[in-house]
């Protein structure tokens, strides 16, 4: 596995490939609003919240934690996607009122291929659909463009005592949740 890991490259080498290219090139890995700002300034057009699903660094912080630094620090300048975390429906609809332009769903869509084919991904697309436009009903948003990160707070988790087993379990410092749109 370390044979396949690079860890020679640089922002020189991703400008260089992004000028060979010449069209829309995303860098996944962005973990800080210092890495965007770069990424814009060499030439990326889109940019993927990564932290490779924690198992490079198992104490870095959500993708989605850091979804409201990263857009104010790029404005609109990037395409952002926010990749891992994202295990259901809120967790897309929480993303994208933080302003993320898209969430991967390969997992989900490829579960449904995998049961049924064309028509199984198509199925579970659909019900995706559903799930999400529901979700949003229920926070009083019609459209995706009524999704805004007001509707967002941050509350801080309790951290357990080190010397307690629920400190492995809880990794995680911060949870999104939905403003009580009914107060």
């Amino acid at each position: 596995m370390g044979s396949l890991l690079q860890n020679k490259l640089t922002w020189e080498h991703a400008e260089a490939m992004i000028k060979y290219w010449g069209g829309p090139f995303s860098i996944k890995g962005i973990m800080s609003a210092a890495d965007a700002i770069r990424a814009a300034e060499i030439g990326a057009s889109a940019i993927i919240i990564s932290n490779h699903g924690g198992r490079q660094c198992d104490n870095l912080p959500a993708p989605i934690e850091m979804l409201a630094e990263i857009r104010a620090a790029v404005g609109d300048s990037l395409e952002i996607i926010v990749d891992g975390g994202i295990t259901r429906v809120s967790d897309i609809v929480k993303a994208l009122a933080l302003n993320a332009n898209a969430c991967p769903i390969g997992k989900a869509y490829v579960a449904g291929l995998g049961s049924g084919g064309l028509q199984g991904a198509e199925r579970c697309l659909e019900i995706l659909r559903a799930e999400v436009e529901r979700e949003m009903a229920l926070i009083g948003c019609a459209s995706i463009s009524d999704l805004t990160p007001d509707l967002i707070r941050d509350t801080q988790v309790p951290v357990p005592p080190p010397d307690t087993q629920a400190t492995m379990l809880s990794k995680s410092r911060i949870r999104l949740s939905f403003v009580d749109q009914l107060t």
